[in-house]
């Protein structure tokens, strides 16, 4: 359509239209494209390794509802107990829990096992008179 100056103008408006760029402005249009496509790639890097941190998580959390749940269907699980260590005579012991009373195993006492059941034989200290000669 050929320009042509119109006349008896009531108002100018905006209107959004298209207009054919500069070699300039192409090229300033090709860096912020550049720039986006950059921006794009970083963003899809950081969601990858996001999801690959999330997967982890999850996979740790799984595990840990699989260890719950098995302590559940066995109704039991291994926890530190006060467990005695019983003289039972000759040379043994009995490892003894101590909230059950139950004898988890019998055996042959340790060497420092035998020695606390030596007698204890207790030290006088000398007397300040006979430390000196008297």
């Amino acid at each position: 359509m050929p320009k042509s100056k119109p006349t008896n103008i009531i108002e100018t408006i905006e209107r959004e239209c298209y207009v054919d760029l500069t070699a300039d402005e192409v090229r300033v249009k090709g860096e912020e494209l550049a720039h986006k496509d950059l921006e794009v790639m970083q963003r899809e890097e950081a969601l990858k390794a996001y999801a690959k941190e999330e997967r982890a998580e999850i996979e740790g959390l799984v595990n840990a509802l699989h260890k719950i749940s098995e302590v559940v269907r066995q109704r039991r699980e291994l926890r530190m107990v006060a467990v005695d260590i019983v003289d039972a005579g000759e040379g043994r012991v009995n490892e003894v829990r101590r909230d059950s009373g139950e004898v988890l195993r019998e055996r042959a006492a340790t060497d420092r096992e035998k020695q606390m059941q030596l007698p204890k034989i207790g030290l006088t200290e000398p007397d300040a008179t006979s430390a000196l000669g008297e």
